[in-house]
């Protein structure tokens, strides 16, 4: 959250709550409890494999 180019901490958060309320994200707990691991859910797999594919296509059809 510290990196100011991914945006601003209320921004996240709110990309994050949406993240997990679609299934795509599960937190972990670390040794450091203000701190969470992140991790991707077979759901977010399978979304990004889609996207992947589609762009793909997007690719060869426009080349």
């Amino acid at each position: 959250m510290g990196k100011r180019e991914l945006g601003s901490p209320a921004m996240l958060h709110g990309r994050l709550k949406s993240m997990r309320e679609k299934g795509w994200i599960l937190l972990a707990e670390t040794e450091d409890a203000r701190r969470k691991q992140l991790e991707l859910t077979q759901a977010a797999l399978l979304h990004f494999d889609k996207l992947s594919k589609c762009m793909v296509q997007a690719v060869k059809k426009s080349g």
